[in-house]
């Protein structure tokens, strides 16, 4: 999903790659460097959803913290009932594995890809 997120491609249109060392900017340096070579307009970064993610991070000092009932040590991982053992079929011309796309927030798989 977040291939198909074009959200950056928005705001940021042309800047490509670039770094920006959270170690030289105060948190509000930080935010006005960003809003210099982005294309938010003078209200819109307060409720844009990218704008408040990289808020969030630069507050945080450049880590990404999980909410508390996200941190893995919350996590209990219990096997499924009733999963058959994989199988291997030789005769078969395509065999691949699914990998579960969970969602911590909502507690379940959301999808399955290949």
């Amino acid at each position: 999903e977040l291939m198909r997120d074009y959200s950056a491609y928005r705001r940021f249109h042309g800047t490509g790659m670039r770094i920006l060392d959270l170690r030289l900017f105060e948190t509000d340096g930080a935010l006005e460097e960003i809003l210099r070579f982005s294309t938010f307009g003078v209200t819109e970064p307060v409720n844009d959803r990218m704008f408040r993610l990289l808020s969030a991070f630069i507050a945080d000092g450049g880590r990404y913290c999980l909410p508390e009932p996200l941190q893995p040590s919350r996590w209990m991982m219990m096997p499924a009932s009733g999963t058959a053992a994989p199988q291997h079929l030789p005769g078969q011309p395509c065999q691949f594995a699914l990998q579960a796309i969970v969602e911590p927030a909502k507690k379940r798989v959301s999808s399955f890809e290949a």
